[in-house]
């Protein structure tokens, strides 16, 4: 139940990403715990991955089913960069 778009983003396949995102992949999916691809790619950590996410448009104040948005992640997981961009 993860897409193609979270497992891109997760292991910050940022031109992969991008590729999905243009051939119509949304980015505002959520697998079964309510994560989309921003949670995926703040808890990794990669920055390239988060900024192009928001550059289309991600909702980095999304929810998933345990109240958390990216930026929740990111902190929890010192990704200081990541928190910076989010």
């Amino acid at each position: 139940d993860n897409s193609p778009v979270h497992w891109a983003a997760l292991k910050g396949h940022a031109d992969v990403l991008e590729y999905l995102i243009q051939r119509g992949f949304p980015i505002a999916s959520k697998n079964k715990d309510g994560d989309t691809p921003l949670h995926w790619a703040a808890s990794g950590g990669n920055e390239k991955v988060i900024q192009l996410l928001l550059n289309y448009n991600a909702d980095p104040w999304v929810v998933n089913k345990d109240g958390t948005t990216p930026l929740h992640l990111a902190a929890a997981d010192g990704n200081h960069d990541a928190v910076r961009v989010l």
